[in-house]
């Protein structure tokens, strides 16, 4: 049996649980990304420390508020007569409106991650009233886990009425890794079997199933021991269950390098020195 397929394997078996399983697919995303080949203890891998927050350039006229490295856009856009109804079609006017505002370099920069909708009991009936939707910067092609977003409020006619935005300015860092790489990956593997035992238990208590059924690259934003705000490589989940007919959704993030082990002490090698 090839190597890597017995890993696989093996993990498959430890993270089946009653209520919440995970495909295969994801195994192997899992697998990949943790790059199972690799056992050394010389090795570094980057982290972004974020330097400061940025204001987005606009192209419309809007008056926009700031609140502490948040903006606020108020805008007074009336152009569309579309009932909100299909997330495809809020889509589709996601990407218009955001190349619209900001222009094409921010649009290539992020990523929708939640579209939702506002309902309202009319005439007996639920009726959609409003869209929001969420999209994360993306840093280095992964998205970002924490204060770097896009809200974009709709109207029932699909019509951008505001924007709340929080945008983050990076730089990258060299950190050394003190652990063998199988170490740290076995503590993410076992941090993950964990969770999944959670969300399981927590399921069962509900009677319903569900499934992890997407692992992506992303990065987590934690402050280290001296107070920088830092970028970590993780790894995001993203799995649903069925919730009496409603089916939600659960994410939770997972570093690459997980910082609980005591084995691994990572440690910034560039200018951090200089700012203890």
């Amino acid at each position: 049996m090839p190597k890597l397929y017995l890993v696989i394997l093996v993990f498959s078996i430890s993270l089946i649980h009653a209520q919440f399983v995970s495909k295969p697919a994801v195994l192997e995303q899992i697998n990949a990304f943790l790059q199972e080949d690799v056992d050394t203890v010389d090795s570094t891998y980057t982290v972004l420390e974020v330097i400061g927050k940025e204001k987005l350039s606009l192209n419309v006229n809007a008056v926009v508020e700031e609140f502490d490295g948040r903006y606020v856009v108020q805008l007074n856009s009336s152009s569309r007569k579309i009932k909100l109804q299909e997330e495809s079609v809020l889509r589709n006017f996601v990407a218009d409106d955001l190349k619209h505002v900001f222009g094409n370099d921010v649009f290539k920069s992020c990523q929708i991650t939640r579209v939702g909708f506002e309902h309202q009991q009319r005439n007996g009936h639920s009726e959609i009233v409003g869209g929001v939707v969420m999209v994360h910067q993306l840093v280095h092609g992964h998205l970002v886990r924490g204060p770097a977003y896009i809200f974009m409020f709709y109207d029932a006619l699909s019509n951008l009425k505001m924007i709340e935005y929080s945008w983050i300015q990076t730089e990258k860092k060299v950190v050394k890794n003190l652990a063998r790489n199988t170490d740290v990956k076995q503590l993410h593997k076992s941090m993950l079997t964990q969770k999944m035992s959670e969300i399981s238990e927590s399921l069962t208590k509900e009677n319903t199933r569900g499934e992890l059924y997407k692992a992506v690259r992303s990065w987590r934003m934690m402050t280290d021991s001296i107070g920088i705000n830092v970028l970590v490589p993780s790894i995001t989940y993203l799995g649903k269950y069925d919730d009496a007919g409603t089916m939600r959704y659960v994410s939770f993030d997972i570093d690459e390098f997980p910082a609980k082990s005591e084995a691994f002490k990572p440690e910034i090698c560039s200018k951090r020195e200089e700012k203890r």
